[in-house]
Protein backbone atom coordinates (compact mmCIF):
# COMPACT_ATOMS: atom_id res chain seq x y z
CA UNK A 1 0.00 0.00 0.00
CA UNK A 2 1.40 3.44 -1.28
CA UNK A 3 1.40 6.23 1.41
CA UNK A 4 -1.34 8.34 -0.19
CA UNK A 5 -4.48 8.43 1.13
CA UNK A 6 -6.72 5.72 2.11
CA UNK A 7 -9.63 7.23 0.56
CA UNK A 8 -8.01 8.74 -1.84
CA UNK A 9 -6.96 6.21 -3.53
CA UNK A 10 -10.19 4.39 -3.38
CA UNK A 11 -11.47 7.41 -5.29
CA UNK A 12 -9.36 6.72 -8.04
CA UNK A 13 -9.61 3.10 -8.24
CA UNK A 14 -13.49 3.81 -9.04
CA UNK A 15 -13.07 6.95 -11.60
CA UNK A 16 -13.37 10.06 -8.97
CA UNK A 17 -10.10 11.52 -8.98
CA UNK A 18 -11.49 15.24 -9.41
CA UNK A 19 -11.56 15.91 -5.70
CA UNK A 20 -14.66 18.42 -5.81
CA UNK A 21 -15.92 15.28 -7.77
CA UNK A 22 -16.22 13.32 -4.07
CA UNK A 23 -17.61 16.19 -2.02
CA UNK A 24 -20.12 17.54 -4.70
CA UNK A 25 -22.83 14.68 -4.33
CA UNK A 26 -22.77 14.11 -0.91
CA UNK A 27 -26.19 14.88 -0.38
CA UNK A 28 -27.29 12.94 2.56
CA UNK A 29 -24.54 15.31 4.98
CA UNK A 30 -27.51 17.52 4.19
CA UNK A 31 -30.43 15.52 5.16
CA UNK A 32 -30.69 17.23 8.21
CA UNK A 33 -29.83 20.88 9.26
CA UNK A 34 -27.76 19.73 12.11
CA UNK A 35 -24.31 21.50 11.40
CA UNK A 36 -22.19 19.82 13.75
CA UNK A 37 -21.37 16.10 12.63
CA UNK A 38 -19.99 13.20 14.34
CA UNK A 39 -18.64 10.10 12.89
CA UNK A 40 -17.98 6.83 14.12
CA UNK A 41 -14.38 5.11 13.15
CA UNK A 42 -12.46 2.08 14.01
CA UNK A 43 -10.38 -0.90 12.75
CA UNK A 44 -11.78 -3.82 11.76
CA UNK A 45 -13.39 -6.05 14.75
CA UNK A 46 -12.80 -2.96 17.26
CA UNK A 47 -16.62 -3.53 18.13
CA UNK A 48 -18.22 -0.48 15.82
CA UNK A 49 -21.52 -2.02 15.57
CA UNK A 50 -21.69 -3.23 19.09
CA UNK A 51 -20.95 0.19 20.24
CA UNK A 52 -23.43 1.98 18.06
CA UNK A 53 -26.25 -0.85 19.70
CA UNK A 54 -25.12 0.30 23.30
CA UNK A 55 -25.64 4.20 22.01
CA UNK A 56 -29.05 3.14 20.94
CA UNK A 57 -29.93 0.98 24.10
CA UNK A 58 -29.11 3.53 26.07
CA UNK A 59 -30.35 6.62 24.21
CA UNK A 60 -34.19 4.68 23.89
CA UNK A 61 -33.56 4.38 27.48
CA UNK A 62 -33.46 8.01 27.90
CA UNK A 63 -36.10 8.41 25.86
CA UNK A 64 -38.90 6.10 27.84
CA UNK A 65 -37.21 8.06 31.22
CA UNK A 66 -37.74 11.62 30.29
CA UNK A 67 -40.41 11.48 27.55
CA UNK A 68 -43.18 12.90 31.31
CA UNK A 69 -40.48 15.59 32.50
CA UNK A 70 -39.30 18.93 31.13
CA UNK A 71 -36.33 17.72 29.70
CA UNK A 72 -37.18 15.53 27.07
CA UNK A 73 -34.93 13.81 24.88
CA UNK A 74 -35.30 12.04 21.49
CA UNK A 75 -33.61 9.83 19.28
CA UNK A 76 -34.19 8.66 15.62
CA UNK A 77 -32.01 6.03 13.79
CA UNK A 78 -31.25 6.74 9.98
CA UNK A 79 -30.59 3.41 9.26
CA UNK A 80 -30.29 3.34 5.80
CA UNK A 81 -28.60 0.10 4.01
CA UNK A 82 -27.42 -0.79 8.06
CA UNK A 83 -28.56 -2.82 10.31
CA UNK A 84 -28.86 -1.09 13.47
CA UNK A 85 -32.32 -2.00 14.46
CA UNK A 86 -30.97 -5.39 14.51
CA UNK A 87 -28.31 -4.95 16.09
CA UNK A 88 -30.37 -3.11 18.73
CA UNK A 89 -32.52 -6.56 18.87
CA UNK A 90 -29.68 -9.12 18.86
CA UNK A 91 -27.84 -7.17 21.37
CA UNK A 92 -31.40 -7.43 23.52
CA UNK A 93 -31.86 -10.96 23.22
CA UNK A 94 -27.73 -11.22 24.70
CA UNK A 95 -26.11 -11.64 20.93
CA UNK A 96 -23.06 -9.72 19.88
CA UNK A 97 -24.05 -7.93 16.32
CA UNK A 98 -22.70 -10.09 13.49
CA UNK A 99 -19.31 -9.09 11.76
CA UNK A 100 -19.80 -6.08 9.07
CA UNK A 101 -18.73 -7.59 6.20
CA UNK A 102 -16.06 -5.49 4.14
CA UNK A 103 -17.31 -3.21 0.97
CA UNK A 104 -20.54 -4.47 1.80
CA UNK A 105 -23.64 -2.32 0.67
CA UNK A 106 -21.78 1.09 1.32
CA UNK A 107 -23.72 1.61 5.06
CA UNK A 108 -22.61 5.42 5.46
CA UNK A 109 -25.75 7.41 5.24
CA UNK A 110 -26.83 5.13 8.53
CA UNK A 111 -26.81 7.08 11.23
CA UNK A 112 -28.58 8.64 14.56
CA UNK A 113 -30.05 12.16 14.83
CA UNK A 114 -30.06 12.60 18.76
CA UNK A 115 -32.13 15.89 20.05
CA UNK A 116 -32.80 17.54 23.48
CA UNK A 117 -35.30 19.57 24.91
CA UNK A 118 -36.32 22.06 27.44
CA UNK A 119 -39.64 22.81 28.38
CA UNK A 120 -41.15 25.22 30.67
CA UNK A 121 -44.51 26.14 32.15
CA UNK A 122 -45.63 29.71 31.36
CA UNK A 123 -48.40 30.78 33.67
CA UNK A 124 -51.39 30.74 31.55
CA UNK A 125 -50.23 29.71 28.53
CA UNK A 126 -49.11 26.23 29.21
CA UNK A 127 -45.78 24.12 28.68
CA UNK A 128 -43.47 25.81 26.25
CA UNK A 129 -40.06 25.00 24.24
CA UNK A 130 -37.23 26.96 25.59
CA UNK A 131 -34.48 25.62 23.52
CA UNK A 132 -34.19 22.60 21.34
CA UNK A 133 -30.35 20.92 20.30
CA UNK A 134 -29.95 18.65 17.07
CA UNK A 135 -26.86 16.10 16.13
CA UNK A 136 -26.69 13.68 13.81
CA UNK A 137 -23.94 10.82 14.19
CA UNK A 138 -23.29 9.43 10.67
CA UNK A 139 -22.59 5.94 11.16
CA UNK A 140 -19.29 5.17 8.78
CA UNK A 141 -19.47 1.31 9.27
CA UNK A 142 -16.51 0.45 7.13
CA UNK A 143 -12.89 0.73 8.60
CA UNK A 144 -9.44 1.84 7.37
CA UNK A 145 -8.39 -1.58 6.81
CA UNK A 146 -11.59 -2.51 5.72
CA UNK A 147 -11.08 0.21 2.98
CA UNK A 148 -7.40 -1.03 2.35
CA UNK A 149 -9.51 -4.59 1.83
CA UNK A 150 -11.65 -2.54 -0.41
CA UNK A 151 -8.64 -1.20 -2.93
CA UNK A 152 -7.77 -4.99 -3.29
CA UNK A 153 -11.33 -6.16 -4.58
CA UNK A 154 -12.11 -3.11 -6.79
CA UNK A 155 -8.70 -4.00 -8.32
CA UNK A 156 -9.60 -7.39 -8.77
CA UNK A 157 -13.23 -6.61 -9.96
CA UNK A 158 -12.71 -3.79 -12.09
CA UNK A 159 -14.84 -0.68 -12.20
CA UNK A 160 -17.57 0.19 -10.05
CA UNK A 161 -21.14 1.07 -10.84
CA UNK A 162 -22.00 4.48 -10.66
CA UNK A 163 -24.57 2.92 -7.41
CA UNK A 164 -21.30 2.10 -5.49
CA UNK A 165 -19.83 4.94 -6.96
CA UNK A 166 -21.81 7.62 -5.60
CA UNK A 167 -21.76 5.13 -1.82
CA UNK A 168 -18.06 5.92 -2.41
CA UNK A 169 -18.42 9.74 -2.31
CA UNK A 170 -20.73 9.75 0.47
CA UNK A 171 -18.44 7.77 2.75
CA UNK A 172 -15.31 10.15 1.99
CA UNK A 173 -17.43 13.11 2.65
CA UNK A 174 -19.13 12.01 5.36
CA UNK A 175 -15.56 10.92 7.14
CA UNK A 176 -13.23 13.63 6.12
CA UNK A 177 -16.02 16.51 6.62
CA UNK A 178 -16.75 15.83 10.18
CA UNK A 179 -16.36 17.97 13.15
CA UNK A 180 -15.86 15.47 16.04
CA UNK A 181 -14.88 11.46 15.88
CA UNK A 182 -15.61 8.77 18.25
CA UNK A 183 -13.28 6.52 17.46
CA UNK A 184 -12.90 2.61 18.56
CA UNK A 185 -10.28 0.67 20.39
CA UNK A 186 -10.44 -2.76 21.40
CA UNK A 187 -9.05 -3.28 24.87
CA UNK A 188 -8.10 -6.69 23.91
CA UNK A 189 -5.29 -5.85 21.27
CA UNK A 190 -3.36 -3.88 23.69
CA UNK A 191 0.04 -4.44 23.69
CA UNK A 192 2.67 -4.45 26.60
CA UNK A 193 1.64 -6.20 29.05
CA UNK A 194 2.36 -10.03 30.12
CA UNK A 195 0.19 -11.24 27.02
CA UNK A 196 -1.61 -9.80 24.15
CA UNK A 197 -5.21 -11.16 24.73
CA UNK A 198 -6.30 -11.07 21.08
CA UNK A 199 -4.12 -10.49 18.06
CA UNK A 200 -4.67 -9.43 14.84
CA UNK A 201 -6.46 -12.16 12.23
CA UNK A 202 -5.63 -10.46 9.22
CA UNK A 203 -3.02 -11.33 8.04
CA UNK A 204 -2.24 -8.73 5.42
CA UNK A 205 -2.39 -5.79 8.40
CA UNK A 206 0.24 -5.10 10.80
CA UNK A 207 0.41 -6.96 13.91
CA UNK A 208 0.17 -4.12 15.88
CA UNK A 209 -3.44 -2.61 16.37
CA UNK A 210 -1.62 0.76 17.34
CA UNK A 211 0.00 1.13 13.53
CA UNK A 212 -3.54 0.37 11.59
CA UNK A 213 -5.36 2.85 13.55
CA UNK A 214 -3.00 5.60 13.34
CA UNK A 215 -2.65 5.15 9.84
CA UNK A 216 -6.27 6.09 9.90
CA UNK A 217 -6.31 8.89 11.86
CA UNK A 218 -3.41 9.99 9.90
CA UNK A 219 -5.53 10.01 7.04
CA UNK A 220 -8.18 12.38 8.65
CA UNK A 221 -5.35 14.53 9.99
CA UNK A 222 -3.74 15.17 6.55
CA UNK A 223 -6.62 16.03 4.67
CA UNK A 224 -7.78 18.20 7.22
CA UNK A 225 -4.27 20.53 7.59
CA UNK A 226 -3.95 20.18 3.41
CA UNK A 227 -8.03 21.45 2.25
CA UNK A 228 -8.32 23.67 5.46
CA UNK A 229 -11.13 21.63 6.12
CA UNK A 230 -13.62 21.31 8.99
CA UNK A 231 -11.27 21.15 12.07
CA UNK A 232 -11.96 18.52 14.65
CA UNK A 233 -13.89 20.23 17.61
CA UNK A 234 -13.40 16.77 19.70
CA UNK A 235 -12.76 13.20 20.00
CA UNK A 236 -14.33 10.73 22.10
CA UNK A 237 -12.24 6.93 22.37
CA UNK A 238 -14.05 4.29 23.07
CA UNK A 239 -12.00 1.46 24.46
CA UNK A 240 -14.05 -1.92 23.52
CA UNK A 241 -14.20 -5.12 25.43
CA UNK A 242 -13.07 -3.28 28.77
CA UNK A 243 -14.02 -5.91 30.99
CA UNK A 244 -11.66 -8.36 29.61
CA UNK A 245 -8.83 -6.36 30.91
CA UNK A 246 -9.31 -7.89 34.05
CA UNK A 247 -7.14 -10.75 32.90
CA UNK A 248 -4.57 -7.95 33.09
CA UNK A 249 -5.83 -6.13 36.16
CA UNK A 250 -2.81 -6.47 38.51
CA UNK A 251 -0.54 -4.86 35.73
CA UNK A 252 -2.63 -1.54 35.36
CA UNK A 253 -2.59 -0.34 39.45
CA UNK A 254 -6.16 0.71 39.15
CA UNK A 255 -10.22 -1.26 39.66
CA UNK A 256 -10.90 -2.22 35.85
CA UNK A 257 -14.58 -2.52 36.88
CA UNK A 258 -15.25 0.23 38.71
CA UNK A 259 -18.08 2.09 37.03
CA UNK A 260 -16.65 5.23 38.58
CA UNK A 261 -12.83 5.08 36.84
CA UNK A 262 -11.36 8.31 36.48
CA UNK A 263 -10.36 9.96 33.11
CA UNK A 264 -6.47 9.66 33.97
CA UNK A 265 -6.53 6.05 34.12
CA UNK A 266 -7.91 5.26 31.10
CA UNK A 267 -5.74 8.28 29.79
CA UNK A 268 -2.62 6.41 30.76
CA UNK A 269 -3.89 3.13 29.39
CA UNK A 270 -4.13 4.25 26.08
CA UNK A 271 -0.94 6.67 25.93
CA UNK A 272 0.40 2.83 27.14
CA UNK A 273 -0.51 0.63 25.03
CA UNK A 274 -1.51 2.62 21.80
CA UNK A 275 1.00 5.53 21.95
CA UNK A 276 1.14 6.37 17.89
CA UNK A 277 -2.91 6.68 18.44
CA UNK A 278 -2.18 9.11 21.42
CA UNK A 279 0.15 10.96 20.13
CA UNK A 280 -1.90 11.37 16.81
CA UNK A 281 -4.76 12.39 19.03
CA UNK A 282 -3.02 14.72 21.03
CA UNK A 283 -1.10 16.67 18.11
CA UNK A 284 -4.01 17.76 16.63
CA UNK A 285 -4.87 19.59 19.68
CA UNK A 286 -8.24 18.72 19.94
CA UNK A 287 -9.95 20.77 23.03
CA UNK A 288 -12.39 18.07 23.55
CA UNK A 289 -10.86 14.81 24.33
CA UNK A 290 -12.29 11.85 26.69
CA UNK A 291 -12.12 7.98 27.28
CA UNK A 292 -15.10 5.87 28.12
CA UNK A 293 -15.09 2.32 28.58
CA UNK A 294 -17.45 0.13 27.17
CA UNK A 295 -17.92 -3.78 27.88
CA UNK A 296 -21.21 -6.04 27.62
CA UNK A 297 -21.09 -8.61 30.85
CA UNK A 298 -20.73 -12.37 30.00
CA UNK A 299 -22.57 -15.41 31.13
CA UNK A 300 -20.70 -17.52 32.99
CA UNK A 301 -20.47 -21.26 34.52
CA UNK A 302 -20.06 -22.29 37.22
CA UNK A 303 -16.41 -22.84 36.55
CA UNK A 304 -16.19 -19.31 35.46
CA UNK A 305 -16.14 -20.53 32.26
CA UNK A 306 -17.76 -17.74 29.18
CA UNK A 307 -20.52 -19.26 27.73
CA UNK A 308 -21.24 -19.40 23.94
CA UNK A 309 -23.80 -19.83 21.62
CA UNK A 310 -24.07 -23.59 20.37
CA UNK A 311 -25.16 -22.35 16.87
CA UNK A 312 -21.61 -19.48 17.25
CA UNK A 313 -19.32 -21.17 19.41
CA UNK A 314 -16.61 -17.85 19.30
CA UNK A 315 -19.52 -15.90 20.24
CA UNK A 316 -20.18 -15.34 23.61
CA UNK A 317 -23.60 -14.74 25.31
CA UNK A 318 -24.13 -11.36 26.81
CA UNK A 319 -26.03 -11.82 30.08
CA UNK A 320 -29.73 -10.25 30.59
CA UNK A 321 -30.61 -8.36 33.15
CA UNK A 322 -33.36 -9.94 35.45
CA UNK A 323 -36.85 -8.08 35.78
CA UNK A 324 -38.31 -7.29 39.70
CA UNK A 325 -41.76 -9.10 39.22
CA UNK A 326 -42.46 -8.45 42.90
CA UNK A 327 -45.32 -6.83 44.20
CA UNK A 328 -44.38 -2.82 43.56
CA UNK A 329 -41.04 -3.50 41.47
CA UNK A 330 -40.57 -1.77 38.44
CA UNK A 331 -40.66 -4.64 36.43
CA UNK A 332 -40.33 -2.51 33.02
CA UNK A 333 -37.10 -1.26 33.87
CA UNK A 334 -34.82 -4.26 33.27
CA UNK A 335 -36.91 -5.96 30.33
CA UNK A 336 -34.99 -6.94 27.28
CA UNK A 337 -31.98 -5.19 29.58
CA UNK A 338 -28.53 -6.46 29.42
CA UNK A 339 -25.79 -5.93 31.60
CA UNK A 340 -23.44 -3.67 30.41
CA UNK A 341 -21.70 -0.67 31.08
CA UNK A 342 -24.31 1.72 30.60
CA UNK A 343 -22.96 4.46 32.49
CA UNK A 344 -20.68 5.17 30.30
CA UNK A 345 -22.63 4.97 27.30
CA UNK A 346 -25.02 7.82 28.92
CA UNK A 347 -21.82 9.55 29.44
CA UNK A 348 -21.49 9.52 25.89
CA UNK A 349 -24.55 10.72 25.07
CA UNK A 350 -23.58 13.54 27.30
CA UNK A 351 -20.07 14.20 25.64
CA UNK A 352 -22.28 14.23 22.41
CA UNK A 353 -24.45 17.09 23.57
CA UNK A 354 -21.92 19.32 23.23
CA UNK A 355 -21.95 19.76 20.06
CA UNK A 356 -25.46 19.94 19.48
CA UNK A 357 -26.66 22.70 17.67
CA UNK A 358 -30.07 25.09 18.63
CA UNK A 359 -32.71 24.99 16.31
Amino acid sequence: MSQSSVFQDIAEIVGLSNQQQITKYATPIHLFPTKNRIALIGTVGAGKSTVVGGLVMTAETLVAETTKTDNPFFCRVIEGSSEIHQDVSDLREGHFPAKTVPFGDFASEAGLLLEWERNIDVPFVGKQTLWRKLLQVPICDIAGEDLQQTIRQVRKQGSLGEYAKQKVRNLIAYVRESDGYIITIKATRAKGFREQLETEKDRKLSADPDVNLVRLLEDLMNYKAVNRSRPIKGVAVVITAWDRMKDVADEVGFDILDPNIGQQDLEHLVSGCFPSTYAAIQSLRVPNVQYFPSFFEAETDEAGKVKCWDNEPDSAIIKRRKPDYEMGGEWWRNLRKISYSEKAYVDILGWLKNFAMGM
